[in-house]
């Protein structure tokens, strides 16, 4: 049981992270990214970064901790059939499929964006940003 908590809060802190984090230079600076430094522009993107890999680290795990609730214990991971049945023969399966889908979209994201991140690449006037 410690470690779905584990999973869940590290799922949810990173998640927090991230989204405000991407969203830091909008409310922040009003849409200017010049107004962050060299500096904390790289602190940010590893902090992502980290944040990126803890979110699918943790809905791994939680995904495994609850194939090994519905099983006889952790052995169930290596049972595919209950695995497959579960994902998709149930409707908390397609939910988990959908959790993995967007946390495999947002990571690959970050890492296609990774050095473009915090970079003006928008120009104020056309999101109705004014300075």
């Amino acid at each position: 049981m410690a470690i779905l908590v584990a999973a869940r809060w590290t799922q949810f802190i990173a998640l927090f992270v991230l989204f405000g984090g991407l969203l830091f230079p909008f409310y922040a600076t009003f849409g200017d990214a010049r107004a962050i430094n060299h500096e904390s522009r790289r602190l940010a993107r590893r902090v992502l970064a980290v944040a990126g890999a803890a979110q699918i680290v943790s809905i791994v795990v939680w995904l495994a901790v609850t194939i090994a609730g519905l099983g006889d214990g952790w052995g169930a991971l290596s049972d595919a059939d209950l695995t497959t049945s579960y994902l998709l023969d149930t409707g908390f399966g397609h939910v988990w499929l959908a959790r993995l889908a967007l946390s495999l979209g947002l990571a690959g994201i970050l890492f296609a964006a990774r050095s473009s991140l915090f970079e003006r690449n928008v120009p104020n006037e056309s999101v109705g940003i004014s300075v």
